[in-house]
């Protein structure tokens, strides 16, 4: 079911966020996603792949209803330690969501249909358990990180080496 995160990468993912340019970044792509998907106060929102929870923290303080789901339990540790139980954690994969069709007013993936194996069914999973609106984050491949990305792991072993990056017609 795709590259689940184990604890090392799991940890240099979090420690990504320390650099203050890779915040900026991440802040910047959660705030179109809020953009486009426009939450109202109190709506459901799912992230699919939320990973050590980043993105939760920012929709918590929009005043949304929180649930992330991950398949690495290492990342899931992290992301409980910064949400403590302002959100619903679940183990999962992108595509088997344990959720009830219709479950929430949005769903999105930021960064998370690069790691799993059936990209198709990932996306007909979030439309089955989202009844307003998906948004759907991906690394470009031609784009300059997405090259950067490829390009470093050709050198030394990272995450990105188990990832598929999308052109734009994908």
């Amino acid at each position: 079911m795709g590259y689940v995160f184990d604890f090392k990468a799991a940890r240099a993912y979090d420690c990504w966020f320390d650099d203050p340019r890779n915040r900026f970044e991440a802040e910047l792509e959660c705030r179109l996603m809020l953009e486009m998907l426009q939450p109202a106060t109190g709506e459901s929102v799912l992230e699919i792949g939320c990973g050590t929870g980043s993105s939760l923290v920012t929709l918590i303080d929009k005043g949304l209803n929180t649930t992330g789901i991950d398949p690495s339990p290492y990342m899931l540790d992290i992301a409980l330690g910064k949400v403590g139980s302002r959100v619903d954690l679940y183990r999962g994969y992108a595509e088997d969501l344990p959720f009830d069709d219709n479950s929430f007013n949005h769903a999105f993936f930021m960064t998370t249909l690069e790691f799993v194996d059936d990209p198709e069914k990932a996306l007909a999973e979030a439309c089955r358990v989202a009844k307003d609106r998906i948004f759907v984050g991906v690394l470009n491949r031609y784009a300059i990180k997405g090259v950067q990305r490829r390009l470093a792991g050709i050198f030394t072993e990272t995450v990105y080496n188990h990832a598929k990056f999308f052109g734009v017609w994908e």
